[in-house]
């Protein structure tokens, strides 16, 4: 715990954040704000991860496998439906569009979402116990994501530790919803249950009270900071359109983003089935928690990098800098522990059935070094207004990840699916690393403003 608080100390320092004041007049240290910005990824991470080491306990790889490809049907969907509207509202520092808008947009998305999702499974011919599980993932990650937009909310004034205090409380609800149900359910279909009771707690217990404290902060007399629109419907309707439409670029750079990670599982999926699906998503997951210290400093930097972009390109060239080298020390870190502690961990996490596969957890080590930097600079080309630039590029990941998925899973499995999503991060970084490096040789040009980096 003292070495996470030395870190946070740290990497508030490098960001320069400054302390902050809360709606009771507290004052909000940075170091406290990067902390809990900090822990709340590490726990929601390392709560997600602990999910398949329980499935993969109670009913075994092939319960991962069918756990995973039903996560991988809805992601994609749901991000898209989201419309990535917590990026455009931490970015949002005129507020163009009130929380009621943002609300209501987020409603309406998941609503279609959820619709689509459900034809997707009966066009497919899935059995109804597949159909089911999958309904009840996409229902909870729906509620996740009306949590995201309040996090957007806190993330746009700084509350970081509002947002890791959720993040460790969801986490938190989420293992004793599905430890619970596992109990008299071991499957995959009832840890889907157990994730929809951690999430709905936490959406009613947590992220409902942070967002309304936050909303009812009134500032000397001027109409609330964030709150409530006091028009009547038809204007917040017709507002509410205009932001789907102005941020349907965002939902489909995430969507794509969101694919490219998911066309692997699919190719597993067809070609090796729930079993080999369930070895790729254990080793998958213990590569993804140094990610969720990656998220943490993104997400962190993100209102700091748009701030630095408008005090010009050495302030915003160097802010990003240090964001990059930080994801790059946190990959090389995860390469070594795999390299070292690789076998020992899965043996001891997942037992037998995962002997002799530590070349694809150290594989997929390797390939999140370039995903964590590409990650960074995604950051700030976003912080820049290129959500369109960073579609684009998703795009190109999708691509090249669907082409190796093609050629190298059906032969290689498992290892094929690393060696593709490898592929696809490479491409990614090279393609960001170009985008922001333009962006940057704009700034302080009329292309780049503050008004252009809202409407994305």
């Amino acid at each position: 715990m003292r070495r996470i608080r030395l870190f946070a100390s740290a990497a508030g320092h490098l960001l320069g954040y400054d302390d902050v004041i809360d709606s009771n007049g507290v004052r909000v240290s940075a170091r406290e704000r990067v902390f809990w910005g900090t822990a709340g990824n590490i726990v929601y991470s390392a709560a997600q991860f602990l999910i398949i080491v329980l499935l993969a306990q109670e009913s075994g790889v092939e319960g991962v496998g069918h756990f995973s490809f039903a996560l991988a049907l809805t992601s994609p969907v749901l991000v898209f439906a989201s419309l990535n509207l917590r990026l455009r509202q931490s970015v949002d520092v005129i507020d163009q569009y009130r929380f009621r808008e943002y609300l209501l947009a987020r409603l309406t998305g998941l609503a279609i979402g959820n619709v689509l999702i459900l034809g997707i499974a009966v066009v497919l011919g899935l059995g109804v116990g597949m159909v089911a599980l999958i309904m009840t993932l996409s229902v909870s990650k729906s509620v996740e994501w009306l949590s995201d937009l309040g996090y957007g909310l806190l993330q746009r004034h700084e509350r970081l530790d509002e947002v890791g205090r959720s993040q460790v409380g969801r986490g938190l609800l989420q293992i004793l919803g599905i430890v619970l149900v596992l109990q008299g359910w071991p499957s995959a279909f009832g840890a889907a249950i157990g994730h929809l009771i951690g999430s709905l707690a936490a959406l009613l217990l947590l992220d409902i009270r942070a967002t309304g404290a936050l909303l009812g902060v009134r500032s000397r007399g001027a109409r609330p900071m964030a709150s409530l629109p006091t028009g009547r419907w038809p204007e917040a309707i017709a507002r509410t359109k205009q932001l789907i439409r102005a941020s349907f670029s965002l939902g489909i750079m995430g969507l794509l983003g969101s694919l490219y990670q998911s066309e692997p599982r699919y190719f597993l999926q067809a070609t090796h089935g729930a079993s080999e699906l369930g070895v790729f998503t254990a080793a998958f997951y213990l590569s993804f928690v140094p990610s969720a210290l990656v998220n943490a400093l993104g997400a962190a930097a993100m209102p700091r990098l748009a701030r630095a972009g408008e005090q010009g390109r050495v302030a915003f060239r160097a802010t990003l800098a240090r964001l990059v080298f930080q994801t790059l020390i946190i990959g090389g870190i995860g390469v070594l522990g795999a390299l070292t502690m690789g076998s020992f961990g899965m043996r001891i996490l997942y037992g037998s059935a995962m002997d002799g596969r530590t070349d694809v957890l150290v594989a997929l080590m390797i390939a999140a070094v370039p995903w964590y930097a590409g990650t960074a600079l995604s950051f700030g080309a976003i912080s820049l207004g290129s959500s369109r630039g960073q579609a684009w590029i998703f795009l190109l990941g999708a691509v090249v990840v669907g082409v190796t998925s093609a050629l190298f899973i059906p032969s290689w499995g498992v290892m094929g699916a690393s060696i593709s999503l490898g592929a696809g991060v490479s491409a990614i970084l090279i393609a960001e690393a170009i985008l922001v490096t333009k962006q940057i040789g704009l700034l302080g040009s009329p292309e780049i403003d503050s008004a252009a980096r809202v409407a994305g």
